[in-house]
């Protein structure tokens, strides 16, 4: 996990670069023969869009003739089609040392810049493009592009007008003039520009597109309503006689937000329209307000706020012919996303795809901190894409901002949770597919009484779901045509079968050594709203867990759900600092700790481990693959009230578990397993797995991605 993926293609080592027939005047061992055949195959690699290779030929030209003209520039340009931002940008600081400055230098450094949305570092460099370049286009159409996204409307018309002085008929610069006024919603000074771009360039689809929305503007203003489609006066979301303040209208759209699907997605759309209207500051909603204003220059994103469905069918045409598929992985918090992982590394290494995880910063705790913890997983120097979502989940960067094709949602209940509407899966299904991959608990409460999340109407809204089992697909029937349900086994089983040694119980008893045992303790504790019922084994069993650490036939692991202790603390029953002293209790006692966070890979230690202690955890039916005994810490709770565990999930632990109901069974059961090494239920676990396909053969991850790469087909 977390190691660094490419996209195939050949590479250059030193040995290849350096052999040849004898010295040259740069002290290498290559002819310039040679070095021709290198430039050539470097050549041939960038015309061909082999942008791997071209990166590793043009790297090991440039290692041979450090000056070498065109080398460094090549390789950067090549890098950059691959995203691998760090080293282009390394590469070009370097060219500038050896080179000096040059405009192409600086456009690249610049460009990398504009893709990750660093601005001021941009506008840095394109104002050294215009000063070694003045009469570049690009150098002023760029920054001007970034200084719109900063929010300097009057900055970009400035550069606009300075490019348009020596260039007048540059298409690129008339659209901007008139974007620049559509972003300050100056409808009369947009049309205008608009109709004289148009008389220069009268068949010009882009100039035409922004006519009409100066033109819907307009026609808005003088009906007096907002940009993005007609929006209903603020009256009419406030209770009457009640004068609209920037607090007041910042808790309505704070209570739309957490109400679920009890509010329709046009009326939060409207209201938001109707707040923006006000042109009352509302920056606890920014990243609403920043839609809204977007769409005042941006025709589709204008029709897709009023109800149309555009679902990038024109992928093609923004991108360029063969682009790859834009899968955005939306991580709004740590946990619960490691299901995903392997499926991201996965299309990260496939051409097919240009797979982006989109992160919040959603709260003051380390486990909200998603970017922290994804960014230091996968750097961006070896090109990976893990974005910055924003300080607050209200000020996230939408789905419809990175050019989504699919959008992937990390559970089901996060399809439509209390977000942002443009974060919703409901709004995302508008311009993008949407996609929902399980991840262990259907499999245990399938045909509870609440159906669980599964099987809830939210999922109506999912293009794709790939479920792990067979089973799945009754559940998911019941909102989902047949073609959307997708049975392709458990993107974790990836990640899984690199770290399981493929050895029965039987036999690593006979190795006479202690007993890999892992506890995986729920995070649902009694009285918590969030649960609705108890699960978890921890308070009822962490003292025995502490005299069991000590047994010498036993190596304990301690791996508790990552969101035991923020809950443990929320509720009042253990503060974090009692939580801390007592897992130090479990290292001196000898047992290893897993931390809270999922930084932390517990998946070698679940697969090696020979024995598991757990609960109404995903990990129950994940561990199965192993074949080793499992004992279920049951609660009267979880088992009886049918919420949780459902009719196939009660099988599945009858099958393939020892189940206890209280501390003395669970040393009996420790007893039988790891001090008797007695596994009666090997023969039925074996039998119910496979009798229910849990783990077919091969990369479920595998099969996903051919699955999306075969509906989205050529462009």
């Amino acid at each position: 996990m977390g190691q660094t993926a490419t996209r195939p293609g050949p590479t250059i080592d030193a040995q290849t670069a350096t052999a040849g027939n004898g010295p040259t005047d740069r002290g290498t061992f290559m002819t310039q023969h040679d070095q021709a055949g290198l430039e050539q195959r470097a050549q041939a690699a960038t015309v061909a869009g082999h942008w791997a290779a071209a990166a590793d030929l043009w790297q090991a030209l440039l290692a041979l003739q450090p000056d070498h003209p065109d080398a460094a520039l090549q390789a950067a340009r090549a890098l950059r089609h691959l995203r691998r931002y760090a080293q282009a940008d390394a590469l070009m600081r370097q060219a500038i040392t050896v080179q000096g400055s040059q405009a192409a230098f600086h456009t690249i450094l610049a460009e990398n810049a504009m893709d990750r949305r660093r601005w001021r570092v941009a506008l840095r460099h394109w104002k050294v493009v215009r000063s070694l370049a003045p009469r570049a286009v690009r150098g002023y159409a760029r920054a001007a592009r970034a200084l719109l996204a900063r929010g300097d409307p009057f900055g970009a018309t400035r550069l606009v007008g300075e490019g348009l002085a020596f260039a007048p008929r540059d298409r690129r610069l008339l659209g901007l003039h008139v974007d620049v006024a559509l972003h300050a919603q100056d409808w009369t000074t947009a049309l205008a520009r608009s109709t004289r771009g148009l008389a220069v360039h009268p068949g010009d689809s882009g100039l035409k597109d922004r006519q009409a929305a100066a033109q819907a503007g307009a026609d808005r203003a003088a009906a007096g309503t907002a940009g993005g489609g007609p929006a209903a006066p603020v009256q009419d979301i406030l209770p009457p006689g009640v004068t609209a303040s920037a607090d007041l209208l910042d808790q309505y759209l704070d209570s739309l937000q957490k109400q679920g699907g009890a509010v329709r997605l046009q009326q939060r759309i409207d209201a938001a329209q109707a707040a923006a209207a006000t042109g009352l500051p509302l920056p606890g909603h920014a990243g609403q307000m920043r839609m809204l204003a977007q769409a005042a220059h941006d025709p589709r994103l204008a029709r897709i706020l009023q109800g149309d469905t555009d679902r990038a069918s024109d992928r093609g045409r923004r991108r360029g012919p063969g682009a790859p598929i834009r899968v955005v992985f939306f991580f709004p918090h740590v946990t619960q996303t490691d299901h995903l992982t392997p499926l991201y590394e996965r299309m990260q290494a496939d051409p097919r795809f240009d797979p982006v995880i989109l992160c919040c910063r959603s709260g003051g705790t380390a486990q909200a901190d998603s970017f922290a913890v994804h960014a230091a997983r996968y750097p961006a120097r070896d090109g990976w894409q893990v974005v910055d979502g924003g300080a607050g989940l209200n000020d996230t960067i939408s789905f419809y901002d990175l050019d989504a094709d699919l959008v992937l949602f990390h559970t089901p209940y996060s399809l439509n949770a209390g977000r942002p509407f443009y974060l919703r899966a409901d709004f995302a299904a508008r311009h993008a597919q949407v996609a929902h991959v399980t991840y262990g608990y259907p499999l245990l409460s399938l045909d509870s009484a609440s159906h669980h999340v599964y099987a809830g109407g939210h999922v109506k809204h999912c293009d794709f779901v790939f479920a792990e089992s067979p089973v799945c697909r009754e559940p998911y029937g019941r909102y989902l045509r047949a073609s959307r349900i997708h049975v392709t086994g458990y993107t974790k089983t990836d990640e899984f079968r690199r770290h399981l040694e493929p050895v029965t119980f039987a036999e690593l008893a006979a190795r006479g050594r202690p007993l890999d045992v892992i506890w995986t303790p729920h995070w649902q504790l009694p009285g918590d709203p969030k649960g609705d019922t108890e699960t978890s084994n921890f308070l009822r069993y962490y003292n025995v867990m502490l005299r069991l650490a000590a047994r010498p036939d036993m190596a304990l692991h301690v791996r508790p759900h990552p969101l035991l202790r923020l809950r443990l603390n929320t509720l009042g029953i253990m503060k974090f600092r009692a939580y801390d002293r007592l897992m130090d209790r479990f290292r001196a006692a000898g047992a290893q700790v897993y931390p809270p966070e999922e930084g932390v890979s517990y998946v070698p230690a679940l697969m090696q481990a020979a024995v598991l202690v757990s609960d109404f955890s995903s990990l129950v039916a994940e561990y199965a693959i192993t074949g080793r005994p499992m004992i279920f810490c049951r609660t009267d709770d979880v088992w009886t009230n049918g919420k949780w565990i459902g009719a196939f999930g009660k099988q599945m632990i009858d099958a393939c578990c020892y189940t206890v109901d209280d501390a003395a069974e669970l040393e009996s059961a420790i007893d039988q397993i790891v001090g008797r090494h007695q596994h009666p239920k090997a023969d039925s676990l074996a039998r119910f797995v496979a009798a229910h396909d849990l783990f077919p053969a091969g990369s479920a991850s595998d099969r996903i991605c051919d699955i999306i790469a075969g509906a989205f087909g050529p462009d």
